[in-house]
């Protein structure tokens, strides 16, 4: 995580963005603003570790995610499987949501701001995948419990992961802010950034929080 200083100032108690970040999300982030400029919405990230910054740079995940409250084999096989449709594994991915609300539950929330690299994937059906999901959030039955008949169990479980991963698409992010009211997002991106949500909506105009 990089913390750079700027020069901001302050409008109605507001603290602002400054020039020189603005023209930074303008030249790399162009992408996703003319998406957000179109929609009148924003995507957002909630994290625990801000510091009560107003500008955060961080980098993409390289290395497997480890799950929060996932178990770790369900996550692993569904890794598989949406490698095996999209080319990355998509639980490993940064993820956002449309609903601010939903961002503040793992933290302070702020806007994303993916350089114009990315690529997304999303449900049509699941706004909270292990959240809405008890094949998933239940993992392996207890009774199983050597590696080999674990591994036997995912085996005969290809269907149900293949119809959870059927629910997904790669396809119309600009659908998930305009007609859905809650989803969870995962981005594959080399470099982000996270800004103050007010400071994002006085910038450019959008009156959503």
């Amino acid at each position: 995580m990089k913390f750079k200083q700027y020069l901001n100032e302050k409008k109605g108690g507001i603290t602002l963005l400054s020039e020189e970040q603005k023209e930074l999300l303008e030249k790399k982030c162009s992408k996703i603003l003319k998406l957000y400029r179109k929609s009148g919405d924003t995507f957002y990230r909630g994290i625990s570790d801000s510091g009560d910054k107003l500008f955060i740079e961080k980098k993409g995940r390289i290395t497997s995610r480890q799950p929060r409250n996932t178990p770790k084999e369900m996550h692993l096989e569904l890794n598989k499987y949406f490698k095996e449709k999209f080319g990355w594994p998509v639980r490993n991915g940064i993820s956002v949501s449309n609903n601010y609300g939903q961002a503040t539950f793992y933290g302070r929330g702020y806007v994303f701001f993916p350089i114009n690299t990315f690529k997304y994937c999303w449900s049509e059906k699941y706004s909270d995948l292990f959240g809405e999901n008890s094949f998933l959030s239940s993992g392996i039955p207890i009774g199983i419990s050597s590696r080999k008949d674990r591994r036997e169990w995912l085996n005969k479980k290809k269907t149900t992961f293949k119809k959870i991963i059927n629910t997904y698409t790669d396809k119309d992010l600009d659908r998930v802010l305009e007609f859905y009211e809650r989803r969870e997002i995962m981005f594959k991106v080399g470099t982000y950034y996270l800004v103050d949500a007010y400071a994002t909506n006085e910038w450019l105009g959008i009156d959503k929080i």
